[in-house]
């Protein structure tokens, strides 16, 4: 299921130790002829401390998943 506006999910990958924190940052909106899309915001964070920030557009796929379409 979809997590609420502002509401973040978090996970490490155990691999590689980089942590993921990604929040969407819309509701539910129209994208590319796409009815299921959503803004959002992820942060990683690597084992030596360094992170980056992307924005961008996930859409809704027929099987549950969600899939980027769109990042800056």
């Amino acid at each position: 299921s979809s997590n609420p506006t502002n509401k973040p999910s978090s996970w490490t990958n155990k691999h590689s130790g980089t942590a993921y924190r990604v929040t969407p940052t819309s509701s539910v909106m129209s994208y590319n002829g796409n009815n299921t899309c959503r803004r959002f915001t992820t942060t990683e964070t690597m084992s030596s401390g360094k992170s980056q920030t992307v924005n961008g557009v996930a859409c809704r796929q027929d099987n549950g998943t969600w899939k980027e379409i769109q990042h800056s």
